[in-house]
């Protein structure tokens, strides 16, 4: 079939699997939207009520909470500037998006036309890989390329910037099945062997994960070579949610911001199996002093991320889930008793640090949610003495609550006149929240309505609408729009 370049645009995004994008729109994209209109029964689009930044921001959470590669369409000029703090987050965090720029007319490149910007240029150093279309002949299979690679190995953000002219001119168009990302696979044998000898040899073990083990589907691994080795768990902020933070062997997040267990284990540790993550700064802090006595085996996809900020003895460049496949078979099970000793002292040096006050207090409350919490819910972690809280009355929280419901995974509540939770006192009192969503940023401005993402109840009795604003230590996430009963 015979199709304009903005409707071949929209088609393989279909063809993809893409059911919902978001963006704002301007004149250098308008076609699209004028696609999108035509499709809309088969393809959602999601407005940013502000700019294309929130979009951007949109698209990475939906990525994370779905699964799925994100989409995020802006125009030309500030339009496409306004998405690179969110295709940064996105670089930074592994998360997969495409996002599609409109530009100039092709005779128009170069010109300083109004609104032109090389935003190809702009954003190479944050994307996995930039497109220029300059053909309509080449824009469908430019799509399929950029979704495969966006969720290939490392994911991370892909931009493709399609002139308007291009958006307009017409060719044939032949849908394809979706494009695969390429298959996952192990390190190399001789790498997995030495690493074997490491961990086999190694008296108090650590394990340390991030993103990446989530994103390999490696949990299961992971869980069966710590029971093997007898070896506490810690993470990194990318890798909370990775396993129920009841879990024995879990000791928190790790770092300047994380537990004291989590981090002092680590640092006492004779060997650090880290999986899927990155050493960086809030992680080490100084990188001379940092766990001076540890050998250091690292499991990434990425080989740029193997010793490029403290040393390891043994880098494996693969996909954790294959390589702990292949590693696991090579390990010699035994207990530690004195190790796990040590890691119960640290555990109850970090329970000194923590609120026991009885009453209304931030811990109390998170601890009255969890008793509430269903079986598939990610449990709260009230660890932090810092969690604090700000209350800022709005007119539009009225509109606001009938426009979108925020994810929020921690809660602060206030002994205050305005606010009664009685969780406590009522049995039905429950809120449930997909796993996967523990970890998602979604809120970082107004987005539209997700309803079948996020949902949170809670009983409350509050006497005016407001618009909650929650902070803490380990929190990610901005602001938590709550529904209430009054």
């Amino acid at each position: 079939m015979r199709l304009s370049g903005a409707d071949i645009i929209v088609k393989t995004l279909i063809e993809q699997g893409c059911d919902t994008v978001f963006g704002y729109p301007g004149g250098q994209i308008l076609n699209v939207y004028d696609s999108l209109y035509t499709h809309q029964n088969e393809i959602n689009h999601a407005y940013s009520r502000r700019m294309s930044r929130g979009a951007a921001h949109a698209a990475d959470g939906y990525a994370r909470a779905t699964g799925k590669v994100g989409v995020v369409i802006s125009t030309s000029g500030p339009g496409a500037t306004n998405l690179v703090t969110g295709i940064a987050t996105a670089c930074l965090d592994s998360v997969p998006i495409v996002a599609i720029c409109g530009n100039v007319p092709t005779t128009q490149i170069g010109t300083d036309s109004f609104q032109e910007i090389d935003i190809t240029g702009v954003t190479l150093p944050i994307t996995k890989h930039n497109y220029f279309v300059g053909r309509v002949e080449e824009l469908a299979d430019t799509i399929r390329e950029a979704f495969a690679l966006a969720a290939s190995g490392r994911p991370g953000p892909v931009l493709i910037d399609v002139p308007k002219d291009v958006q307009i001119a017409c060719c044939d168009y032949e849908p394809q099945p979706p494009a695969k990302p390429e298959p996952p696979k192990a390190a190399k044998e001789i790498r997995i062997k030495e690493a074997a000898n490491y961990i086999n040899a190694a008296r108090r073990p650590y394990i340390y994960f991030g993103g990446g083990m989530i994103t390999a589907g490696a949990q299961e691994e992971m869980l069966r070579l710590a029971d093997m080795i007898d070896a506490p768990i810690g993470c990194s902020l990318m890798g909370i949610s990775g396993i129920p933070t009841d879990h024995p062997r879990f000791l928190g997040m790790q770092g300047m911001h994380g537990h004291y267990a989590s981090s002092m284990a680590m640092h006492h540790a004779d060997l650090i199996i880290s999986l899927g993550v990155r050493f960086n700064d809030r992680v080490t802090g100084n990188r001379h002093k940092f766990a001076t006595g540890a050998k250091i085996v690292h499991i990434d996809v990425d080989g740029s991320e193997l010793s490029k900020t403290v040393n390891a003895v043994c880098g494996l460049r693969g996909d954790v889930k294959p390589t702990l496949d292949a590693l696991l078979p090579l390990i010699t099970a035994g207990e530690k008793p004195e190790w796990r000793a040590e890691v119960d002292g640290f555990r109850a040096g970090e329970d000194e640090y923590l609120d026991h006050r009885a009453g209304m207090t931030p811990r109390n409350a998170i601890l009255t949610l969890n008793r509430h919490l269903g079986e598939n819910t990610r449990r709260l972690y009230p660890t932090s003495v810092s969690i604090r809280c700000g209350l800022r009355r709005t007119s539009r929280s009225a509109h606001l609550a009938d426009s979108y419901r925020a994810a929020v995974s921690g809660l602060w509540a206030s002994a205050s006149e305005r606010l009664s939770v009685r969780l406590s006192e009522r049995e039905n009192a429950a809120f449930s929240l997909p796993e996967t969503a523990a970890s998602v940023c979604v809120c970082r401005s107004l987005l539209p309505p997700l309803p079948t993402m996020f949902r949170l109840s809670f009983l409350f009795s509050i006497t005016e609408c407001s618009e909650w604003y929650v902070s803490g230590r380990r929190s990610f996430f901005q602001q938590a729009l709550l529904e209430y009963r009054t």
